[in-house]
């Protein structure tokens, strides 16, 4: 059975001596825990404090009233406990913080344990969330920031001893919070974007513009942003990372950017004699609306409004 193990002796002892019953011997007992007895029928507790089964000799040494003695062993066996222990690397993570074998495990005692029961629950309100069943069978994600969770552990073994269990808290870091806007979302080639940093303090920053790593790490870097094409607007999405100085936990951002495409500006006329008039047809493009041209002629502008303008030659 299991420790502690009460064991009241059961003396069948005799003398051998006609009308002498077992009242008139003596005894000796030992029982192999340190502890000795002259009593007939002793009553001892053995225990068990380990992992594995301890057993114990017990010595009867009987002598009758002529002295003569016979000695006898026995051995009495204890089996462990269950024994909940956790094999724990860490207990505070950043989110999301993965529950798994790699953070806590149990230990594993072959003969004092043969079934181990998880049970999470929400902490410090109690609800539970999951239960699993194995010493690694653990597996739970923690996603997010400033959570708790308890973790308890329910072991049982192969004798019908108590079971046995222990707690473990895990929490998840706070997010450092990253923050900026640019002063503007949309322009011309060669667009200046300059950042404003809105972020918790105490952080350090990576920048990427389209997840290019950039070499800055100013919270509140200028970057110029082109567009050469005249056929399609390009389109950037500017990432902050911000990682806190004090726990190493990260969280990220990002802002989109517009550089629109060229204006393809272009326009036909017939060739003329001075004095002649002609028409300038204008043949100009872009991926967005043409909202203004500017003309010149011999050095002069003349704003037009519309597609078509017709302009003389002066004499």
């Amino acid at each position: 059975s299991c420790g502690p193990l009460t064991v009241t002796f059961t003396n069948v002892s005799a003398s051998h001596i006609t009308g002498q019953d077992r009242s008139t011997m003596n005894f000796i007992w030992d029982f192999g825990n340190g502890q000795t007895s002259a009593d007939s029928v002793p009553t001892i507790t053995f225990t068990n404090t380990g992992v594995v089964d301890s057993s114990y000799t017990v010595q009867l040494i009987a002598l009758n009233s002529l002295g003569c003695a016979d000695t006898l062993y026995d051995t009495i066996t204890v089996h462990p406990n269950p024994v909940a222990l956790l094999d724990t690397s860490v207990t505070l993570g950043c989110a999301p913080f993965l529950l798994d074998s790699n953070v806590v495990k149990a230990q594993v005692f072959p003969v004092a344990n043969s079934v181990y029961q998880w049970e999470l629950f929400s902490y410090p309100a109690m609800v539970s969330l999951q239960t699993f069943n194995g010493s690694k069978a653990i597996n739970y994600p923690m996603n997010n920031p400033s959570d708790s969770v308890l973790l308890r552990l329910v072991v049982s073994g192969n004798f019908g001893c108590k079971v046995d269990t222990t707690e473990q808290i895990f929490s998840t870091i706070p997010n450092p919070e990253p923050g900026f806007f640019p002063d503007t979302n949309q322009g011309c080639h060669p667009l200046t974007v300059n950042i404003t940093d809105t972020s918790s303090s105490g952080l350090s920053y990576q920048w990427f513009i389209n997840g290019v790593l950039q070499s800055t790490t100013s919270p509140n870097p200028t970057f110029i942003l082109t567009n050469t094409s005249r056929v399609v607007d390009s389109v950037y999405i500017i990432k902050m990372i911000a990682t806190s100085g004090q726990t190493g936990c990260s969280d990220s951002t990002f802002q989109t950017v517009t550089v629109f495409a060229l204006p393809d500006a272009s326009f036909t006329a017939t060739e003329v004699c001075s004095g002649d008039s002609t028409l300038f047809i204008n043949t100009s493009t872009a991926v967005d609306s043409l909202v203004s041209f500017a003309w010149g002629v011999e050095g002069s502008l003349e704003q037009a409004r519309n597609r078509r303008c017709r302009v003389k030659s002066r004499p």
